[in-house]
């Protein structure tokens, strides 16, 4: 499985100090209606991440979804 967050568009809340991301099997990230897998990642000064506050409603060692684990496609 790979694990690649991205910043979830429209989520950067400006002010707070955090950003959203979504990881695979995020509902956002093709995951099914509902499914939750992201994070909420606090920054400090020079943009280091100083927290973070994981947000998931399934396993992600018993719960994949078949997809998650489709072959990739060759070059």
């Amino acid at each position: 499985m790979v694990i690649n967050p991205r910043a979830l568009p429209g989520h950067d809340v400006k002010g707070t100090g955090y950003q959203v991301l979504t990881y695979e099997g995020d509902e956002t990230r093709g995951g099914s209606p509902g499914r939750r897998h992201r994070s909420k990642v606090w920054f400090g000064p020079g943009g280091a991440a100083v927290a973070i506050a994981l947000e998931r409603n399934f396993d992600v060692f018993t719960e994949v979804e078949p997809h998650a684990f489709s072959k990739p496609a060759k070059l």
